[in-house]
């Protein structure tokens, strides 16, 4: 290997190459479903903005009536991306154990929530599931963190069967928590 070989009229050197390492599908098809999962999430906060210019007469307005409203959506957008921020550490998003399939679930399931949020607030912006979003959704990935002997992980432990189950039966103390958050707003806000 390395010396000059001469075949015929042909001269050359010969070279090993190493064989790249297999790909693991699995490892690719979760890579894959995230980024479609933070895509999806993505696009579907891109569209609101969008939308709110639209009916906001964004483009009609006057360069410092558009820099309140970019100033706005920048403040709204922090706020977002600290909350979001808050149910990834609960998650546990960021840990060791929550690999590609774990943060697609977490991205996927944020999709859900925000446009459950968005049509929440499309119906009546003074409804507790609109006022307390956020809230809410921290409790939500509270008790979806491990907790106690044999407790899983809502996205790194659980499969998409278990998740389902999972939602099924913390149904009743959602609505607790919301019936909760409803009676202590209703008090801070008594006239």
């Amino acid at each position: 290997m390395g010396v000059l070989q001469t075949i015929g009229p042909v001269k050359f050197t010969p070279s090993c190459t190493v064989d790249p390492e297999p790909e693991n599908a699995a490892d690719k098809e979760a890579e894959a479903a995230l980024a479609e999962a933070s895509e999806e999430l993505k696009k579907f906060g891109e569209g609101l903005i969008a939308d709110l210019k639209k009916s906001e007469g964004y483009d009609d307005m006057s360069a410092e009536d558009q820099k309140a409203f970019d100033e706005k959506i920048a403040a709204e957008t922090a706020l977002e991306e600290e909350w979001t921020a808050k149910f990834k550490a609960h998650a546990g998003y960021d840990g060791d154990s929550c690999d590609n399939n774990c943060k697609a679930a977490f991205e996927a399931d944020q999709l859900v929530w925000a446009k459950e949020v968005y049509e929440a607030c499309k119906i009546n912006e003074l409804a507790v599931a609109c006022q307390k979003a956020f809230e809410l959704r921290e409790e939500e990935e509270k008790a979806r963190a491990p907790t106690g002997d044999g407790a899983k992980n809502y996205y790194s432990a659980m499969d998409a069967e278990e998740r389902d189950s999972y939602k099924k039966a913390r149904k009743e103390d959602i609505e607790k928590e919301e019936a909760a958050l409803a009676a202590a707003f209703i008090k801070e806000n008594e006239p």
